[in-house]
């Protein structure tokens, strides 16, 4: 009966502290979900990326830290400035909660490590230039730098450094030429300069398996969307995130 108790006893331990982990977890993908929204806005109105403290973009008045909690913020300011009762963007708190999910999937599976800091360092500046394509169909080289400097650093703790070079240079090259040829066909410009660089960083990341899934996936979203939403293009960094992340999830 005593053996009995005790371990009961060590396994509601360890179901609260894997409860307060998996909870940490889900926090700091929030905040860094906070920070990819702050970082995104302030690349589109061209503001100083660190140097300032958090403002409204209308109203210019400094937020208060209590008003910068994920997700919870929003809901309790009704999604409005405290001040000039502006609408904040209703993709920040989504922004957030998504982080929330992919921080706790990525770290209950892989435990934090410098490869997982990593990965999810990606994600994060991934998803900036996903953000400012989609807002501004613009990549700032301010988030694509980094970007491409942790997609290296992955690729050597990889040990595949070579190959994986050699790949991601085959398949920019291939795109470009395939762009080059889709642009004269329809005579406008199909891919931006910055996508590129972001099939360069992929190319580094995945095996060419994995790069067919990605394009696959990131091909049927786009058409999905075209068939919906009647635009002359789309933005297709957005929709290389969601073919990586299906990409990553298939492996």
């Amino acid at each position: 009966m005593k053996i009995c108790k005790t371990v009961f006893a060590n396994l509601k331990k360890y179901r609260y502290n894997a409860d307060m982990r998996f909870f940490l977890y889900f926090l700091t993908g929030t905040i860094i979900g906070s920070f990819i929204n702050m970082m995104s806005s302030r690349l589109v109105l061209e503001k100083s990326l660190l140097k300032t403290r958090s403002e409204c973009d209308k109203c210019n008045k400094k937020i208060i830290w209590y008003d910068l909690m994920p997700i919870l913020s929003y809901l309790l300011l009704q999604g409005k400035c405290r001040y000039c009762k502006t609408k904040i963007p209703a993709y920040y708190p989504v922004v957030e909660l998504l982080f929330g999910f992919i921080a706790l999937w990525l770290f209950s599976h892989e435990s934090i490590t410098i490869q997982s800091m990593l990965k999810i360092s990606f994600v994060a500046l991934l998803s900036i230039n996903s953000i400012t394509d989609i807002l501004v169909t613009n990549i700032y080289n301010k988030a694509l730098y980094p970007l491409m400097v942790v997609a290296l650093l992955l690729s050597i703790i990889s040990g595949n450094i070579v190959y994986q070079l050699i790949q991601a240079l085959i398949l920019t090259v291939l795109i470009w030429v395939m762009a080059k040829g889709i642009g004269a066909f329809k005579q406008e410009k199909s891919l931006g300069e910055g996508d590129y660089y972001i099939f360069f960083c992929i190319g580094l990341l995945f095996s060419y398996e994995g790069l067919i899934r990605i394009i696959m996936i990131s091909s049927l979203i786009g058409i999905m969307i075209a068939l919906f939403i009647k635009r002359k293009s789309l933005p297709f960094v957005p929709l290389l995130q969601i073919g990586i992340m299906g990409a990553y999830l298939w492996s």
